[in-house]
């Protein structure tokens, strides 16, 4: 009975190594991807970027933030290949300024945040509920940006 039970408590513990494991290799293949991809085809991330694309972060942001919104996800997934470098202002930008990509990537970040903080995504929760943990939590990120109007204007639906 005593070597069942020891027998039991070691498969258990080989399982759960195996797992473990199969996990961390699992995760760091992904890493290995993504940045193998930010690294060589950077082309593929501004693709899945793109204003417009189905079920993309940038899908339906209006016309005028399509670039920022674009290079907001671009860094949220590549950091390392979009710092600042002085050249051009959509990377350069603060994170108030909406035509910019920090303010963008501070926006997803802030949005999976959100999902993650309530427990569901934004379909699944009173939409007051969701936009107030957003308001917030962008707020956090960039205590200038608050009692702006960045809300309302990131709402606007121009072409």
């Amino acid at each position: 009975m005593k070597r069942r039970r020891a027998l039991a408590a070691l498969v258990a513990i080989a399982i759960a190594i195996v797992v473990t494991v199969g996990l961390m290799t699992r995760r760091a293949e992904s890493e290995m991807l993504q940045a193998t991809t930010c690294e060589t085809d950077l082309r593929v991330v501004f693709e899945m970027c793109e204003r417009g694309r189905t079920n993309g972060p940038c899908e339906h942001v209006s016309k005028a933030f399509e670039e920022a919104c674009q290079a907001g996800c671009v860094a949220g997934v590549c950091p390392e290949q979009t710092r600042c470098t002085g050249g051009d202002p959509v990377w350069c930008a603060s994170c108030t300024d909406m035509r910019g990509a920090l303010f963008w990537s501070n926006l997803f970040s802030t949005a999976a945040w959100c999902d993650g903080e309530l427990g569901v995504g934004y379909a699944e929760v009173d939409p007051e509920v969701w936009d107030a943990c957003l308001k917030e939590a962008v707020g956090r990120q960039c205590p200038e940006i608050r009692g702006t109007d960045w809300f309302a204007r990131m709402r606007e639906r121009k072409e």
